[in-house]
């Protein structure tokens, strides 16, 4: 099973439910953009998560100021973490029998 630590605060959990769902095709595009626009090579390809990891690596989070390396690392780890259940869910989207993910949301309770 793995182990998402990035999943106990809600927002990072809503950014998570965003990114997964997002998955456009050619058509997507060209109805968002017009029907003469170009379409990327990430949607050509059915690749959102590389494109993702391209636009927004988590090495480029060493980059923000006014944080502490610990707080850096933490980040690093949470936006990879979110990139491996992205992937895992691209691929069963795509009818891959790739990863298979499990994961663990617990419930907060406000006292």
């Amino acid at each position: 099973m793995l182990t998402l630590s990035f999943l106990i605060s809600t927002e990072r959990t809503h950014l998570l439910i965003h990114l997964l769902r997002i998955n456009w095709g050619p058509e997507d595009w060209k109805g968002s953009n017009g029907e003469t626009a170009e379409v990327p090579l990430f949607v050509m390809s059915n690749d959102w998560v590389q494109f993702l990891r391209d636009t927004s690596p988590p090495e480029g989070l060493v980059a923000v100021t006014g944080s502490t390396p610990e707080k850096t690392r933490q980040r690093m780890q949470y936006l990879s973490d979110i990139y491996k259940v992205a992937l895992a869910y691209q691929e069963m989207k795509q009818g891959g029998t790739g990863t298979y993910v499990a994961f663990y949301i617990p419930i907060l309770h406000e006292y």
